[in-house]
């Protein structure tokens, strides 16, 4: 993780830094209320363990983190008509979810082994597994998080001539990888954690409808893939946007929007593109549908 944020630091696009972004840390009620006019049922978001443990691993728990996080969870559990309760269960969740943050592969975690391919290529340079590690491997997955953006082949150019290809928005790819882990794994239930659309662009993209359409058909074709695969057997439990809003986006700065979004980085006010128009009525049908479906 350091080598590549300090790979990053000083080689920005736009010369910007993530200090403030899209200010969600303080604007966080506001964003949770475009969500639930969206229509979404479910929040993903990252913890950052700097605000938690300032002081690395053997430092103190900074309180003042742990309070924002519990001031905006009970936020979005206030939106959503849940009571939130502390259990046992929470606990261990918990403490599987310390325990597969250590591990690397899913084959070792679901199988208690490395992939063949890899005993076959590295042999006895794979480190061996302790009791500890065999141990928490037995609690198994409670489901299996897939980032997927977009798509290409890979060819052999060591032994064949070959230029190099183009990627672009392939949304069979994402069909492909949920059937790989769907039979892979044992049919373990799927979400789909990251899939989106951006453009690197700099200035205001607020009514760019060429951006907004490829968008848009971005998300229909990706969507298509996942009810694709899902008809085929994918235990596929949810699909999670990338992203409600515009924000700093790594080595491109503020010049790549992804966001349903827009956001004005000066004043910080967010405004709907096209984009969040058109995923608000896929809710909406998608969910209609569904209540037909069960009555």
């Amino acid at each position: 993780m350091c080598a590549f944020v300090c790979q990053c630091i000083g080689n920005i696009d736009d010369g910007s830094n993530a200090k403030v972004a899209a200010d969600h840390y303080h604007r966080y009620p506001e964003d949770l209320d475009l969500m639930k006019d969206l229509g979404v049922n479910s929040y993903r978001f990252s913890l950052s363990w700097a605000r938690i443990l300032p002081k690395g691993r053997f430092g103190d728990v900074n309180m003042k983190g742990i309070d924002h996080y519990n001031r905006m969870i009970n936020a979005i559990l206030e939106r959503g008509g849940t009571k939130r309760k502390d259990s046992s269960a929470d606990r261990l969740a918990a403490e599987r979810a310390q325990a597969f943050y250590m591990t690397w592969f899913l084959d070792p975690v679901v199988y208690g082994r490395y992939p063949k391919e890899m005993q076959e290529i590295l042999g006895e340079d794979l480190p061996e597994f302790s009791k500890d590690d065999l141990k928490s491997f037995k609690t198994g997955l409670d489901y299996i998080g897939i980032n997927q953006y977009t798509g290409g082949y890979a060819k052999d150019c060591l032994h064949s001539e070959c230029e190099p290809g183009k990627g672009g928005s392939r949304a069979e790819g994402m069909e492909k990888v949920l059937m790989y882990a769907t039979e892979r794994y044992k049919n373990i239930p799927l979400y789909v954690t990251e899939n989106g659309y951006g453009e690197n662009i700099t200035g205001v993209l607020l009514n760019d409808n060429d951006h907004d359409h490829r968008s848009i058909k971005f998300m229909r074709g990706y969507l298509d893939a996942v009810k694709r695969a899902m008809r085929r057997g994918a235990d596929v439990r949810g699909y999670f946007i990338w992203s409600l809003l515009d924000n700093f986006e790594w080595v491109y700065g503020y010049t790549s929007r992804f966001g349903l979004y827009h956001v004005d980085f000066d004043t910080l006010e967010r405004t709907p593109r096209l984009s969040a128009s058109w995923y608000k009525n896929f809710i909406f049908k998608n969910r209609a549908q569904s209540k037909d479906a069960d009555a």
